[in-house]
């Protein structure tokens, strides 16, 4: 509260008055978030999120069906997958179906780009649909784009052991098509992340089963002396860490890991 004072009477630029309305917002304060972003002049209204602010105040304050007309028109550029979120929170049990259906309507129709709508999907917590769109555009689906996701397969593979399996494999082919040695170690990772995805997928649908994968993957590394050595090193250090595991458990662990 000093600093919003300070800020008031110091006549701050309007701008900054965003800002305030954030943190208003942020203690369920959206009435007074309003008369904030009112402060703001037209010209100060590109900067700090104006436009999502607003968004989120109009939503707080039960004003769903104006907070949904400036939600889509601001969406179709930003497809903002927090904007989504927060605005999801407030909307009536009985109509989020239908925004969320015309929110995925404006994904897929307005990004012209398979990271944008990757991307959108995963961060706005639409895993199914993200599962589908991996399968439906894997093939032609950047490599850079697929290593983009590098943090988020980790969730996806609780979630879809195969849609994680093919974001691995992109990344597996990045590292060995560029050989870019510095980088051999994580694509040995993802290979025995393959194998252990692997014992989870049940249909591997039109894909490749795992272990035709590895044989061209078996192909490559023995023409490939420096990634064959990085891979096995990983390889015998993750088998190290598993001397505590009952027998059983060690024998499986080696024979899904062995190519």
């Amino acid at each position: 509260e000093g600093w919003v004072n300070l800020k008031w009477k110091g006549g701050s630029v309007t701008s900054e008055y965003t800002i305030i309305a954030k943190q208003l917002i942020a203690q369920q304060r959206a009435t007074e978030a309003l008369t904030w972003l009112e402060k703001v002049s037209d010209s100060k209204k590109i900067y700090n999120g104006y436009k999502e602010t607003y968004v989120r105040a109009l939503a707080g304050i039960g004003e769903l069906k104006k907070a949904q007309e400036e939600y889509f028109t601001l969406f179709k550029e930003s497809l903002d997958a927090d904007l989504y979120k927060d605005v999801m929170a407030q909307i009536r049990p009985e109509d989020k179906a239908s925004f969320k259906e015309k929110t995925l309507q404006t994904v897929y129709q307005g990004s012209q780009h398979t990271y944008g709508t990757l991307h959108f999907l995963i961060y706005s917590e639409n895993y199914d649909e993200a599962s589908t769109f991996i399968r439906l555009h894997i093939n032609d689906m950047s490599i850079c784009v697929a290593w983009a996701f590098d943090n988020m397969v980790l969730l996806l593979q609780e979630i879809d052991p195969l849609a994680a399996t093919l974001l691995y494999r992109k990344m597996i082919a990045y590292v060995l098509e560029k050989e870019e040695t510095e980088n051999y170690r994580y694509a040995s990772n993802y290979v025995m992340m393959c194998a252990v995805l692997a014992t989870k997928v049940n249909d591997w649908e039109m894909f490749t089963p795992h272990e035709v994968y590895v044989s061209a993957i078996r192909e490559i590394y023995e023409s490939n002396e420096q990634f064959r050595s990085v891979y096995m090193s990983t390889r015998e250090e993750l088998i190290s860490c598993m001397e505590e595991c009952s027998r059983e458990q060690r024998a499986h662990s080696c024979k899904i890991l062995h190519l």
